[in-house]
C-alpha cells in the first residue's frame, strides 16, 4: 500500500468479535446473504491459502477482471506466463492477518481500492467493534471520482452494517441461547476451520507453548 491514499474511515458495531470475522472467511454466504446487493448469481466459492494463522481468499476462476482502463474486460489467466500476470491479480481476494484483519481488494470510484477492516471485542461476550479503512490507489481528484469513491464505501458499509453483522448479532443470539452445543463448519468454509483452529491451539497452550508456536511460525515465514 506505499503511495496509496487514505480515502475514508468509520467505525461500526457488531457482535461478538469471532462470530464476526467468520464473515471475512468465506464466500458460501455471498449470493446468499448479499443477494440484494452482490446479486443471487455472485459467486460462492473459494481457493483457500493458509500461511500460519494468516489466510487468503480467492476465486477459482481462470478469469479475471482488468481493473486498469477505461473497460472491464476478462482476462483469460490461462493464456498468459506466470512472469507476465497483472500485479492486480495476484494481489486481489480477501486476505486476514489473524487474529482480527481482513483485506479485501474492489475497485471502485474509478481504479483499485481495498476496505481494512480491524476487528476488536467489545465490553461485553456479545459485542464487538470494527473499524474500517477505505484505501485507494491514486487520491481522487475530481468529483466524479469522489462521489463514486464515496459511493463505493457506503455500499460497504450496507453490506457490512445490515446484511453481515445483522446476520451475526441473530447468529451471537443463538450460540448464546444454549441450544446447540457444537457449530460444524463445513467444506465450503475452510477459512472458518483454519481460524477456529488456531483460536483454540493458542487458548489452549501454556505460556512455554506458545513461545514454541510462535518461533515456528518465524521459521516458516523465513523459509
Amino acid at each position: 500500500f506505499e503511495g496509496w491514499t487514505l480515502f475514508a474511515q468509520r467505525t461500526l458495531a457488531g457482535p461478538n468479535w469471532k462470530t464476526a470475522y467468520d464473515g471475512y472467511l468465506d464466500f458460501y454466504h455471498l449470493p446468499v446473504l448479499h443477494k440484494d446487493t452482490f446479486g443471487a448469481d455472485f459467486y460462492n466459492r473459494a481457493n483457500y491459502f493458509a500461511f500460519g494463522p494468516h489466510q487468503r481468499l480467492s476465486t477459482p476462476s481462470k478469469f479475471a477482471i482488468k481493473v486498469q482502463g477505461d473497460d472491464d474486460q476478462a482476462i483469460d489467466l490461462e493464456a498468459m506466463a506466470d512472469d507476465e500476470l497483472p500485479q492486480e491479480v495476484l494481489v486481489q481476494g480477501v486476505w486476514t492477518i489473524f487474529p482480527h484483519i481482513s483485506i479485501a481488494s474492489f475497485y471502485g470510484g474509478g481504479q483499485r481500492g481495498a476496505m481494512i477492516s480491524q476487528l476488536f471485542p467489545g465490553a461485553a461476550v456479545g459485542e464487538s467493534y470494527t473499524t474500517q479503512f477505505y484505501v485507494m490507489e491514486n487520491q481522487p481528484e475530481t468529483p466524479e471520482q469522489v462521489q463514486a469513491a464515496h459511493d463505493q464505501f457506503n455500499f460497504l458499509e450496507v453490506v457490512v452494517r445490515d446484511e453481515d453483522y445483522a446476520t451475526g448479532k441473530r447468529q451471537q443470539q443463538a450460540l448464546a441461547s444454549g441450544l446447540m452445543k457444537e457449530v460444524l463448519f463445513g467444506r465450503n468454509e475452510k477459512g472458518g476451520q483454519v481460524f477456529h483452529q488456531w483460536v483454540k491451539r493458542l487458548v489452549d497452550a501454556s505460556d512455554d507453548d506458545l513461545v514454541a508456536i510462535f518461533a515456528a511460525e518465524q521459521r516458516q515465514a523465513a523459509e
